[in-house]
């Protein structure tokens, strides 16, 4: 059982990742009623998803970089791609509590390391060093989610343990088309709002009330 226990990543005792599932729970805790949760279907996404596959598949990449603004859908994008493949993903917490058994909560049979808003990880050198660390005896790829204005400065922080020629760096998610924002809207609005959908599209991210984006309304 602590064999098993062990393989699985330490379940129940993580401090510094969190499964795809545990992650995204924070995200939307139980019996809060949130506008927008992570269950609504992705839009417009289709190239990234693909991009996202492609990286999987490919031995000689390392490395995934996608940015974004605030808003705009990074973690939706993550949500949805990670559910396709729960046991191979595993997610840097939030604030991860980083100890000396800290790669030992990876399970066995991870395939990918997902930080999510990395901008905000004080600690970020310490992933691309788990990466070389390990890079001997497991065949881990990170994907790392920021926002455009920090991209560089954790590319540069990467290439100091990763080669450059395995690091993939997409472009910058877009904003989704009006008709992607009207169907967004009717989403969360459901059948008896529904008809603001079409007034909620045109507004779109100019308004500083209501935010039709990729990931945020």
């Amino acid at each position: 059982a602590l064999e098993d226990w062990e393989a699985e990543g330490r379940p129940g005792a993580r401090t510094t990742f969190a499964s795809t599932s545990d992650y995204f729970a924070g995200k939307n805790p139980a019996g809060h009623f949130q506008i927008l949760d992570f269950g609504t279907t992705l839009l417009g996404r289709e190239g990234q998803i693909s991009a996202l596959d492609d990286f999987a598949a490919d031995p000689n990449q390392r490395v995934c970089i996608l940015s974004g603004r605030g808003g705009i859908g990074k973690s939706k994008l993550l949500f949805d791609w990670a559910n396709s493949r729960p046991k191979e993903v595993i997610f840097l917490k939030d604030e991860p509590l980083w100890h000396g058994d800290s790669e030992k909560e990876i399970p066995s049979d991870c395939k990918f390391v997902i930080v999510d808003d990395a901008h905000r990880q004080l600690d970020f050198g310490k992933i691309p060093q788990l990466l070389q660390d390990t890079s001997a005896n497991k065949n881990l790829k990170l994907i790392v989610a920021t926002r455009p204005g920090s991209k560089e400065g954790l590319f540069h922080q990467i290439t100091k343990k990763i080669d450059t020629s395995t690091i993939l760096r997409l472009p910058d998610l877009e904003e989704l088309t009006k008709d992607q924002s009207r169907a967004l809207a009717e989403q969360v609005l459901g059948d008896e709002f529904g008809n603001f959908a079409e007034h909620l599209a045109v507004i779109g991210s100019n308004s500083p009330l209501v935010i039709v984006a990729g990931g945020r309304l």
